[in-house]
């Protein structure tokens, strides 16, 4: 559930009639190299009204390569408070899952700078760029994507992104389209074990 829309910038809206709700826009383009890319975002109705138990809203900037492989930052906010993370699924390098810094800032920016297989994470506090997270990533071609989940929440929340700058980098186009691995096959539909991991590891 959940959309994006275009008004001058991108209008990320999760849905309230699910409770879970990702809407998520990818690059058409591959990051085939070095990169530097960042994007402004602001938070709009529906985020500061107050949250059931075990539930959060967050608004996302990631590098993808696979559902297996992505790193992300994230503006946060759940039972716990307001924030800023890091989260990746890559093997070796979930430490930074640990990363946790207050923030309440209603508009901020995202970063990603990719350096041979080294990536940093940033966030911007008003003042300053500031180092988030150092991860050993691939080197090989990554997609962007933008987007908010409301977890466990049944949360109409709305996100701005504006002004998504690649400051540096070669790209080539390349659709995305997810892994075969991850389609549903036509003829397969009793037994199964249906899990979140997206929730389960921001959220528990």
């Amino acid at each position: 559930g959940g959309q994006f829309t275009v008004n001058n910038e991108a209008v990320a809206t999760t849905s309230s009639a699910s409770a879970f709700s990702i809407p998520r826009m990818t690059s058409q383009y591959r990051l085939t190299g070095d990169f530097d890319y960042q994007v402004d975002y602001r938070i709009g109705a529906g985020w500061s009204d107050p949250l059931p138990p075990n539930s959060g809203l967050e608004i996302q900037m990631a590098v993808y390569w696979d559902d297996s492989r992505y790193i992300q930052i994230g503006r946060g906010r759940d039972n716990g408070g307001e924030y800023i993370k890091p989260a990746t699924t890559i093997a070796g390098q979930t430490g930074i899952n640990s990363i946790r810094i207050d923030n309440s800032q209603t508009q901020g920016k995202f970063r990603a700078v990719r350096t041979g297989t080294a990536l940093t994470l940033k966030y911007h506090n008003g003042t300053a760029w500031i180092d988030l997270a150092t991860a050993t990533v691939p080197a090989e071609a990554a997609y962007a994507y933008l987007g908010t989940i409301s977890g466990n929440a049944s949360r109409a929340f709305t996100a701005y992104f504006d002004n998504f700058l690649l400051n540096s980098g070669p790209n080539s186009y390349h659709p995305f389209t997810r892994s075969t691995s991850f389609r549903r096959r036509p003829d397969f539909y009793v037994g199964g074990v249906v899990c979140d991991y997206m929730a389960f590891m921001n959220w528990g």
